[in-house]
């Protein structure tokens, strides 16, 4: 199953909880201007730092390079849906540029 991940730009940091694969996790995003890109934290529900500091980039799985046993099996991708495959600026992270996440059970 892919799940659309709710992510937005009109507000340059923000964070929620929201279930993946039967766990709670807060997702915190936040717009970092010298390097011109979103950056995505994982917590767990309690708060602590799972990944920290995740560039949010097309053409890459976003957390398989990571190794921590409390992220999800399941891959995290963002999609340029204009098909230019340009990277989110700050203001088109949820409208232009998609964050999805595919089920490990897939």
């Amino acid at each position: 199953m892919i799940k659309e991940i709710p992510v937005r730009s009109d507000i340059l940091a923000y964070k929620f909880s929201i279930d993946i694969d039967g766990t709670i996790y807060t997702f915190e995003f936040f717009w970092n201007d010298r390097a011109s890109t979103w950056v995505w934290n994982i917590r767990s529900e309690a708060g602590d730092a799972i990944v920290l500091g995740i560039p949010i980039r097309l053409g890459v799985l976003l957390t398989n390079k990571y190794k921590d046993t409390r992220l999800p099996l399941g891959e995290f991708f963002a999609i340029d849906i204009s098909g230019g495959w340009n990277e989110a600026c700050v203001d088109d992270f949820g409208s232009r540029v998609l964050l999805f996440y595919r089920s490990g059970a897939e």
